[in-house]
């Protein structure tokens, strides 16, 4: 296994760009049309992200912005455009993901490791 070198700048990335480059993915996997109505995808996928970054709901987070969507409509815009099964969703998600992974990790097998807890809130 190649050592990992440490005496290598880090990268440092700002939020607004963890925020842009997600929503451009998602906006590249998932279109849910609402460009030219009141609120653009980004605005929805914003606040998913949003909701998702902080384990919050999507009502508090729509509550917590200013000029935003209301939670009704953030949810009415995704059942009406995302018109797919769980497991389509889930293919997407995963193509998506897949599209950033570093291309060192896609050529060999990789050792993982998986932690299953089968009693809930334990």
């Amino acid at each position: 296994m190649p050592k990992i070198d440490f005496t290598q700048e880090p990268v440092i990335i700002s939020s607004s760009e963890v925020l842009e480059l997600t929503t451009k993915t998602l906006k590249g996997y998932f279109n849910l049309l609402v460009d030219g109505h009141k609120w653009r995808d980004e605005i929805i996928f914003h606040i998913l992200v949003k909701a998702s970054a902080e384990g919050n709901t999507i009502e508090d987070v729509c509550n917590q912005l200013k000029n935003a969507p209301s939670s009704n409509a953030v949810r009415y815009q995704l059942k009406k455009n995302l018109l797919m099964d769980i497991k389509a969703i889930e293919d997407q998600a995963n193509k998506a993901l897949l599209k950033h992974l570093p291309p060192e990790i896609k050529e060999k097998k990789q050792d993982i490791a998986i932690d299953l807890v089968f009693i809930p809130y334990h």
